[in-house]
């Protein structure tokens, strides 16, 4: 083998070096990675101007200096040394990276990645090299998360809201719980699952339909309601919104959104709405209060005039006089008292709001006729009603207390004196009010009510705060106070304004505006007086009632009417009867309260008997609920017991003849 001669030695040897420094002069210039190069001794013996900037000392400072005085904290210094010698005598070529955390020379921390290589240098010694990369931005950017993430966590446990994500797929990924609020997936259980396969129920049966078609199209989901029971058989009320989620490539990557318990919500709105049912019924009892004496003054004329007239009666008949004129006396007397209760009724009636159409005309008349039978002789009441009916889609009770309070409220602004009260009833274009904004009024054709005194009149202050729950100028123990609050909200729940005009010593005007239904006819109601009398061919009729004269009577017009009847003074005996089937019955009438069994129970027990048996019920005043559940039950028909001589025999055959009973 041929030896390099003294010019190629030096040519390689020239080589060599060049290479060393285009080396040296890379890791020079690489500005975001520190390079530091050590001897045996772990002397510095290479610094490029990235571990300058990295740990702060410059290379000039960091040449000779050991590696565990410059940049190794003094905890990690006995174990760096041990591990390096280690390293060094092993022989590797290379060591694992790993996130350390090491020294800048203002003795504060740095968090690099480094990486170590040990080189074999011209005279045969080994060299260490460390490669490090900065990752405090990194880590701080962690942390930051971190503390964000858990801030937010800790948002949320103090609030009632929780958060939720999905896969693609719809499934449940992931979801907070509040610590205050309640989250429908608060168990491992639901995770995993979609909205619609959980044991909840939307708010109407299409509810799943509409969320799950909504995010298949991967379109946001707003206020989406859903329900559950507890245990203790509370009913909880959820409220749930989403978003898409699309990753970094666009593709939709799932849902993340919020969820609310609007249970208290819920509950808070119904203990609203029973409160406002109290308000209504408390005042409502007030104002019967005030009634009270003119009522009964009414209706003791009532009977005075049919005592005078039967004692005429008697005394007519004992000469041989024809009566007919005296008995035509005592019914108009009758359906005077007739007409008083049914007001009474219908003014206390506590059934639940009904928006029916409702003709105001003579609604106006009513709540005229009970107040001309309440106030003293100096006042005097009149009416001013529209030529053209007008109607309204209303609740005909609390238009009526509206009336009865406004006009309470005009006869208290008299204080005790002579005066006039006028009620007043005519259509108005739409948005005419008269003075003040019409922005809040009907958009439709208006229906104008209005009740104006004569008596003392409100300055400005008293005229702002009228409507007030509970705002009062009458003295202490004279009245509560809600009166004109309980007509605010009927007239608003009704889609209406009011409006007041008042001066000191002038008088008040209060005007309401109702929306009103354009075009209509009244139509003539069930059972009208004109109705042909439907006469019997003796079918059976039971009849049962626990006051023994009107039985009598009802006995006796039904039997003239063409019917056989059996009369029966409680409802046991009727159904005694039925069971027996020895006298076929063809239709039961049963009075609703009577002692023992009610009429409720006797209709129900004989329809078990006899499915097909049309029953009716009679009543002189049926609530609500009871009326419709004698409707489910299947009663055939409800009669208001002051129509019995009008209606009974009428719908006794109707019913009858639509049966098909000879």
């Amino acid at each position: 083998m041929t030896q390099p001669d003294d010019a190629q030695i030096s040519q390689q040897a020239s080589a060599a070096a060049a290479y060393e420094n285009r080396f040296q002069r890379l890791l020079e210039g690489v500005h975001a990675i520190a390079v530091q190069g050590y001897d045996r001794q772990r002397r510095v013996i290479f610094w490029n101007d990235a571990s300058t900037r990295l740990y702060g000392y410059t290379a000039a400072e960091a040449m000779g200096c050991l590696l565990e005085d410059l940049i190794i904290p003094p905890l990690m210094r006995e174990g760096v040394v041990e591990a390096v010698n280690g390293w060094l005598s092993s022989g590797a070529f290379s060591m694992p990276a790993d996130e350390l955390v090491l020294r800048h020379k203002n003795g504060g921390p740095v968090r690099v990645i480094s990486s170590h290589t040990m080189q074999i240098n011209a005279a045969g010694e080994a060299e260490m090299y460390c490669v490090d990369i900065d990752i405090g931005a990194r880590v701080q950017a962690e942390a930051a998360l971190r503390a964000s993430e858990q801030s937010f966590r800790a948002l949320t446990a103090l609030s009632s809201d929780w958060y939720w994500a999905t896969d693609s797929s719809h499934r449940i990924v992931a979801t907070t719980v509040s610590e205050t609020g309640d989250s429908v997936m608060h168990t491992a259980a639901q995770v995993g699952r979609a909205f619609w396969e959980l044991p909840f129920a939307p708010s109407d049966s299409s509810g799943w339909w509409r969320c799950r078609d909504a995010m298949d199209r991967h379109q946001p989901v707003y206020d989406f309601e859903l329900r559950r029971q507890d245990d203790d058989g509370r009913q909880r009320v959820y409220c749930i919104s989403g978003t898409p989620r699309i990753d970094e490539s666009g593709a939709f990557a799932g849902y993340h959104g919020v969820g609310r318990d609007l249970t208290s919500l819920h509950e808070a709105e119904k203990r609203r709405l029973n409160l406002e049912g109290q308000l209504r019924e408390a005042q409502k009892m007030e104002a019967l209060g005030t009634l009270a004496g003119g009522i009964a003054h009414d209706f003791n004329n009532v009977l005075g005039s049919v005592l005078v007239g039967l004692s005429l009666a008697r005394q007519d008949a004992a000469k041989g006089v024809r009566v007919d004129e005296r008995l035509a006396q005592i019914e108009s007397s009758a359906l005077r008292a007739r007409a008083v209760v049914q007001q009474i009724l219908s003014f206390s009636r506590r059934d639940a709001p009904v928006l029916r159409r409702v003709a105001l005309a003579p609604l106006v008349e009513d709540v005229a006729q009970l107040m001309r039978a309440t106030l003293p002789a100096g006042v005097a009441l009149h009416t001013m009603l529209a030529d053209s009916p007008l109607e309204m889609r209303a609740d005909g009770n609390q238009l009526h207390q509206l009336l009865m309070n406004l006009c309470i409220n005009a006869w208290q602004a008299l204080e005790g004196n002579a005066g006039e009260i006028v009620i007043g009833l005519a259509a108005a274009p739409a948005r005419m009010l008269a003075g003040g904004p019409a922005g809040d009024a009907p958009t439709g054709p208006c229906a104008h009510l209005w009740v104006s005194d004569s008596g003392c009149g409100m300055d400005e202050v008293t005229q702002s705060r009228i409507f007030e729950p509970f705002f009062t100028t009458k003295p202490l123990g004279a009245g509560t106070g809600l009166g004109l609050s309980v007509v605010h909200g009927i007239v608003t729940a009704h889609g209406g304004v009011i409006r007041l005009h008042s001066q000191p010593g002038k008088g008040s005007v209060f005007n309401v505006y109702l929306p009103a239904i354009d075009h209509v006819t009244e139509a003539a109601p069930l059972g009208d007086g004109g109705a042909d009398i439907e006469q019997g061919h003796g079918q059976h009729v039971v009849y049962v009632d626990d006051d023994e004269v009107l039985m009598t009577l009802v006995l006796q017009l039904l039997q003239r009417a063409g019917f056989r009847v059996t009369g029966c003074s409680n409802g046991q005996e009727a159904l005694d009867l039925i069971a027996a089937g020895a006298d076929a019955v063809d239709l039961l009438v049963t009075d609703y309260h009577m002692p023992g069994l009610s009429g409720m129970v006797v209709a129900s027990k004989a329809l078990a008997l006899l499915p097909q048996l049309p029953v009716i019920i009679s009543s002189g005043f049926l609530p609500e609920d009871a009326r419709l559940e004698a409707l489910r039950m299947g009663v055939r028909d409800l009669l208001r017991k002051e129509h019995t001589v009008d209606e009974l025999v009428w719908r006794v055959g109707r019913i009858l003849r639509a049966q098909g009973t000879d």
